[in-house]
């Protein structure tokens, strides 16, 4: 079984559909949907907005440009990271739905939990599941960046 990371790479180079279950193509969405990919979730990055609903940013790749304010819609993301587009355009989002889409509604109420805990000044107390779920959601969440991919 390929890892994440050998999924999203062959996922993002893929011509072809993927992927197939019984031998019909699922989650086909609207060329509008699922464009912009978030490698950093926005779930996690709406946790360090200002009152304007900004982040600072800096882009690494950038090393000239300032620290910057941006909304969390156009930081850490890039146009169809993890859409497979068929020879007929349309385009297959089920990494970025599916699979992203659960393992961040799995890791948000320990992440919450984390964060209520350490602004009360008590280390959290999480479970072992729960820390398999963090894990995971971390690791993941390292697998999905452009960096770990070059």
């Amino acid at each position: 079984m390929p890892t994440i990371a050998k999924s999203m790479m062959l996922l993002r180079r893929s011509s072809r559909i993927w992927p197939m279950q019984q031998g019909k193509v699922v989650n086909f969405r609207k060329m509008a949907d699922y464009k912009n990919n978030h490698y950093v979730p926005q779930s996690f990055l709406n946790r360090f907005k200002n009152e304007d609903g900004e982040l600072f940013y800096f882009d690494k790749r950038k090393p000239n440009k300032p620290v910057i304010r941006r909304s969390t819609d156009k930081i850490f993301c890039a146009k169809d990271l993890y859409v497979a587009i068929d020879e007929q355009g349309n385009r297959n989002v089920t990494l970025e739905r599916d699979y992203f889409g659960e393992l961040e509604s799995k890791s948000a109420p320990i992440i919450d939990r984390i964060i209520s805990s350490v602004r009360v000044g008590i280390a959290p107390n999480l479970s072992q599941n729960e820390k398999g779920i963090l894990d995971n959601f971390l690791m993941k969440l390292w697998h999905r960046t452009p960096d770990s991919q070059e």
